[in-house]
């Protein structure tokens, strides 16, 4: 639980409003909280050396955007995400029972969260057809509720 928090704070850091063409109006721009590509790769980044990860992230237009202070914030919580991210992997490693060398610590945690995310990817992808399948279901209740287009 206390992962997915982490990730949701994370991303929703990462959305914002983008012009709705019909009506000029703010839209939120759609993310997924669960969505385990940009779950890989916002690890992958937290991964990198700081002065790389500060080279990535200044490619992105929305932290361009950023004042320093949330910048400053955004890496915190990255930061905050690989730490617990190898505590989780080193939590599964002891449930598993395995022996994991000293010094090869960081090896196996990449190793196990790469893996993870490339099993939880495929998963997601499985799910698409459900998802939007439960989405329209919702869509024609709340139609059906409240009226509209």
């Amino acid at each position: 639980m206390v992962q997915f928090i982490l990730i949701f704070l994370f991303l929703s850091s990462l959305a914002w409003a983008e012009p709705d063409e019909s009506n000029g109006a703010p839209k939120p721009k759609e993310f997924h909280a669960l969505n385990p590509e940009m779950r890989l790769k916002l690890w992958e980044l937290s991964e990198l050396p700081p002065d790389q990860l500060q080279a990535e992230l200044a490619k992105w237009p929305r932290y361009q955007k950023m004042k320093p202070e949330k910048q400053a914030q955004l890496i915190a919580r990255m930061q905050e995400m690989r730490t617990h991210m190898h505590d989780m992997a080193m939590a599964k490693a002891k449930e598993y029972g395995l022996q994991i060398p000293p010094g090869t610590e960081d090896d196996f945690a990449k190793k196990y969260i790469q893996r993870r995310m490339e099993e939880e990817k495929k998963i997601w992808e499985q799910m698409k057809p459900m998802r939007e399948k439960m989405e329209e279901t919702l869509k024609e209740e709340m139609l059906q509720q409240y009226g509209g287009k």
